[in-house]
This record gives C-alpha cells, structure tokens and sequence, in this order.
C-alpha cells in the first residue's frame, strides 16, 4: 500500500483528550460487512477511534466515493482521508510503519492507545505508533469476505455489502415493451424478489422535477435491491428521434430486455438502430415467443456467469 500525504481530515476532534483512543487504515475498496465489524469492534473498545482512508486516483473505486460511504457508516468516528501515495512506503520497505506512522501522527490525538487491525500489518504499525496492537478476526471466521472478492464477484458476496454501497454494485436491467414496460418490470422483481422503479407521472412536473424524481427512486429503492434492479423504459421515449430509452436521471441498464409485442415497427426499427454499437447484452422476444416469465428468467440467468453469480 502506497502511504498518502496531505490528508482531508472530515471531522473535528472533540475537545479534550479522550480517556482511551484507538485508530484504523484502510482503503475501504468498498466497505464491508467485516470492515463494519472491525470499526464497531473498535468504537466498542475506545472511546475515541480515528478511521484512515487511503485512495489513489487510479484505483478501480473512486475515493471520493468510497469517503462518502464511510461518512454515511460511521458517522462518530474521525475520518481521515489520504489521497496522494509516497511509493518509498511500499509493503517490501522494512521501514514502512515508520513511514506510515509518521503520516498519521498529525491527525491523532497526542497518544493512540490502540491500533486495530484484521491483518499482519498492524503489529508493525502499532509498534511504530506507540500503540497496542489488537487484531480483529485476523482468520475471517466471524466474517468470510474479502474487498477484493467483492469487487471480483459481488452478486455471490451480496450479503456482506451494506445498504449505502449496493447501488454502486447492483445489476440493473432496462425492460422495453411499448406500454407494457412497467407491468413486465414489476413482474420479473417479484420473481426475483427484489425492487423495480415505477414510472413516476405527474403533469404538474417539470422535466427537471421529473429527473430529480427518478434519480431519488434509484437513491432509495437501489439500496433495497436484492442483486438486481429492473426498470421500464423511458415512458416518452416514442416522443423523441433519439429514442432515449432510459428514463432521465437513471444510470445506464447492463442488460436490456426488449419485447417485440409491445413496440410498433418504427420503434423497433430506431431501437436497433441506436442500440447497435453499444456494448451490453440486449435480448429480443419477438412477437411469437411473446411475455413468458420462464423464459426471461432463463435469459437473465444465463448472465448471472459473466456477473459473478450461477443462480439466485
């Protein structure tokens, strides 16, 4: 791990100095159910935890991001954030903990009582700190899951992923059929028991409104997804020549669903025309084959390998 300077520190100490403090490092790529464990462990123990999170712009989660979820998890704790590397303190480096050390001094308290760690790591860094090392399930037995099996896999780990971070992993699924969008999308999140976002109408709206609208129903109910998020299309979308398909305010499907049945021919037409050079799968039910629940579920399971996931 490449130690960070120039830290963003997100929230004041307390005034005085705490009877006992501990501290935390993590790049947090994403929070988990075990980093929950491990900070609550923690915050049970101290009575004051500083939490550092380190990012580097080039890393596959955006820091930013990844500093927003903390905030929103673990609201009492000081959060620190390292966002530039220095590449001398690398594992290899026998003097990385000092490095490391060095890094965190300026933002604890005059004293850490206590490092904390699920990893080998601490024992050196706690060392460095004047601390006291205290691993937290350094074996995974409490809990077996990983950052970076998450990120390889994360409908298989969906249980270990808290609510504020699943909209950044759920697959969402555009469902096209004319007027019959809606029904098909609330079908096909019941038999995956999971949420679809419904179309919101109101003619007292603004197009802005309304895109504010549908970016706070993908806030909300994202968070409730159970691996998958369906979606109808774009109720005006016929309206316009550019045939925007996803609702406005909503981040792009990676799969579409597109029912032949519920479309007219120029519809279908401009469809395939606009959807032709973008890279996802996208699945067509002609007329004959119809609205067959088995028959979508079939489809969307035989995504779920390249997802990370055989079956629900």
């Amino acid at each position: 791990m490449d130690t960070p300077q120039h830290p963003t520190q997100q929230k004041p100490e307390p005034q005085g100095t705490p009877h006992t403090t501990g501290a935390i490092i993590g790049r947090f790529m994403p929070p988990h159910n075990g980093h929950r464990y491990l900070i609550d462990f923690a915050q049970g123990f101290v009575d004051h935890l500083t939490v550092f999170l380190c990012s580097l712009p080039d890393e596959p989660i955006p820091g930013e991001l990844r500093e927003r979820w903390m905030q929103e998890l673990f609201p009492q704790v000081t959060l620190v954030h390292f966002t530039q590397a220095i590449p001398e303190a690398h594992r290899d480096n026998p003097h990385s903990p000092s490095i490391w050390a060095q890094a965190m001094k300026p933002h604890l308290p005059q004293s850490t009582d206590y490092l904390f760690a699920s990893e080998s790591y601490g024992e050196n860094l706690a060392k460095a700190l004047g601390a006291r090392f205290i691993p937290v399930d350094p074996s995974r037995n409490q809990i077996a899951v990983s950052a970076s099996l998450i990120r390889k896999s994360p409908l298989a780990y969906w249980s270990y992923i808290p609510p504020p971070v699943r909209p950044y992993f759920v697959r969402r699924i555009l469902v096209i059929a004319g007027s019959k969008s809606e029904d098909i999308a609330q079908h096909l999140s019941e038999v995956f028991s999971t949420v679809y976002l419904p179309h919101y109408t109101s003619r007292s709206l603004q197009n802005h409104e309304l895109e504010s609208i549908h970016a706070a129903q993908w806030y909300a109910l994202s968070r409730q997804a159970n691996r998958l998020i369906f979606y109808p299309q774009n109720p005006n979308s016929s309206q316009h020549s550019t045939l925007a398909i996803t609702p406005p305010g909503l981040p792009e499907p990676h799969l579409i669903l597109v029912f032949e049945q519920g479309l007219s021919s120029g519809d279908l037409h401009a469809l395939k025309t606009k959807t032709s050079d973008m890279n996802l799968p996208i699945h067509y039910f002609d007329k004959a084959v119809g609205i067959n629940l088995e028959v979508l579920k079939h489809r969307i399971l035989a995504e779920f390998h390249q997802w990370g996931l055989d079956s629900l």
